[in-house]
């Protein structure tokens, strides 16, 4: 459904469920965000890769019908810990202004330490979700059969997870 056929009240309602609608759980990837000193457990997180964001946008407004920008800039001179060690880097700061013709637009930012490998995709990649997240693109926490909900804050042992995530590459986690 394109946004200039989006005239009535049903209409944006009923596109605003499709934004929202959940992603397919083939979509769905998993990462450990960090783990207990050990080394044994981590906490995991769901997320759905920019790709799948850019898909549901092009599938409802096609892709001449919306349209992002970036916005960057960097703090120099940063002191943090890395691996037990104090490191001297920087931040990688960008903001991501979503446009949807006839909707309008929305920001978000995104970040990264700069010593982190692929620190700007990252940053560029959380923005981008961020935005497209204030149309209500990946805010669902459940879907029918498969509860997110359970894996907020989740500690799993670490090495059963990675041998998981191994055997189940190419299928929904």
């Amino acid at each position: 459904m394109a946004i200039k056929e989006a005239k009535t009240n049903t209409d944006l309602d009923a596109l605003f469920t499709q934004l929202a609608e959940p992603f397919d759980p083939n979509q769905i990837k998993w990462r450990v965000t960090h783990t207990t000193q050990d080394g044994s457990r981590g906490a995991v997180v769901a997320y759905a890769d920019p790709r799948a964001y850019t898909d549901r946008l092009n599938q409802l407004f096609t892709p001449t019908g919306w349209t992002r920008t970036y916005e960057v800039s960097t703090i120099s001179a940063v002191t943090r810990m890395k691996k037990d060690k104090l490191i001297q880097t920087g931040k990688v700061l960008v903001t991501c202004t979503l446009t949807i013709t006839g909707l309008g637009c929305h920001a978000g930012s995104g970040e990264d330490w700069a010593d982190e490998s692929n620190a700007m995709t990252t940053a560029e990649a959380q923005a981008f979700k961020r935005a497209a997240s204030c149309y209500g693109l990946g805010r669902y926490r459940v879907r029918p059969g498969v509860d997110y909900r359970r894996f907020i804050n989740s500690w799993v042992l670490y090495l059963d997870f990675e041998c998981r995530r191994a055997a189940c590459r190419n299928s929904a986690f």
